[in-house]
This record gives C-alpha cells, sequence and structure tokens, in this order.
C-alpha cells in the first residue's frame, strides 16, 4: 500500500532565500579536495603477480591450504615470464613444463603476491634451492621471514623477524589472510 504524497506550495514567508545556494555560483559547484575521504572506495584486487620476493622484503604465507595449489608452467626465459598451462595443452608441452606450487603471500607493505615453489620433476631430480625454498614457505605461514640468495651457496638462507611484535598479522586487500 503506498500512500500518495501531498503537494504543497511554499510562499516566501516560509523559508530563507539566503539559505539557498546559487546552483550558478562556481564555488558551490566545485569539488572539495577531500572528498575522498567521505567517499567509500575499496580498491579492487585485479593482478596478483607471480614472483619471488626481493632480499629486503618480510613477508608471510596465508596458512590455508585452499590459497595455494600446483601448477604445470611453461617458462618463457628469454622473455623472464611464466605462463600456466591449460590442461588440454599440458600433454603436447610435457617436455617443456615444470610444476610448481603458487602460494599466495603478502608483504608487509600489504603487497599480495603469489609465491611459486618448484617441485620435484617426474624422475624425482630436487634441486637443494628449490627444496630450502619450499621449506622457507611452510616457515612463512606462521612467521615474518625473508630469503635471501647467495650464489656461493646450494640452500636459500632464511631470516626470520626476532621479535614478532614489530610486524603485526597481515591484513589488508585479503581480509581473510589471518595466521
Amino acid at each position: 500500500m503506498t500512500t500518495n504524497p501531498k503537494i504543497q506550495a511554499v510562499t516566501s514567508d516560509q523559508f530563507d532565500r539566503e539559505s539557498i545556494p546559487d546552483p550558478f555560483n562556481p564555488e558551490n559547484l566545485r569539488l572539495d579536495q577531500s572528498f575522498t575521504k567521505t567517499v567509500a572506495v575499496k580498491k579492487l584486487l585485479t593482478t596478483i603477480p607471480v614472483r619471488r620476493p626481493g632480499k629486503q622484503t618480510f613477508f608471510r604465507v596465508h596458512p590455508d591450504p585452499a590459497y595455494r595449489d600446483v601448477f604445470p608452467i611453461i617458462d618463457m626465459k628469454d622473455d623472464r615470464e611464466e605462463y600456466i598451462v591449460a590442461r588440454p595443452l599440458v600433454a603436447e608441452l610435457a617436455t617443456e613444463i615444470v610444476h610448481k606450487q603458487l602460494c599466495l603471500a603478502i608483504t608487509r607493505q600489504g603487497t599480495v603476491f603469489f609465491l611459486p615453489l618448484r617441485l620435484p620433476g617426474p624422475d624425482g631430480k630436487d634441486m637443494e634451492w628449490w627444496r630450502s625454498l619450499r621449506e622457507h614457505a611452510d616457515r612463512a605461514m606462521t612467521h615474518w621471514i625473508r630469503v635471501v640468495s647467495y650464489p656461493t651457496t646450494i640452500s636459500v638462507p632464511m631470516r626470520q623477524r626476532r621479535r614478532p611484535t614489530i610486524f603485526p598479522t597481515p591484513s589488508g586487500p585479503i581480509s581473510t589472510f589471518g595466521c
């Protein structure tokens, strides 16, 4: 059931003309520079890069198994790019692909990325560097860490934050990034 509004005429003694803003005055049309504080805008996460973190970057890995999975990946070394291979093409490119687990991770600055972890090949070959990075990723599920690779070492040394209270639990674009 709807009610029809009553339309009434307003006389000039019922309102103050000076309280009505002039619709043609540019001062009344300009946008205040603090408009972003009043508008509810949420940053939309549309792209997540796949990369290893820099040697000065502390990061955490999402502990939920739903945020990591294994993918067939082809590495275009000349372009320094990697691509996930569609399932129908895996058999055709079997000699070119490697299997990597992509783990959702976040930096202290709130930057979300996928950490690629190379898995052993079908022949069981597993390099120490790959294995140590997988171990560090497991540790990053509960601690802020950074990884530094030294060309003279076989494995990847890990640096864990000694005082965990300096870096709080991740929050930001992925609200479920609880640890």
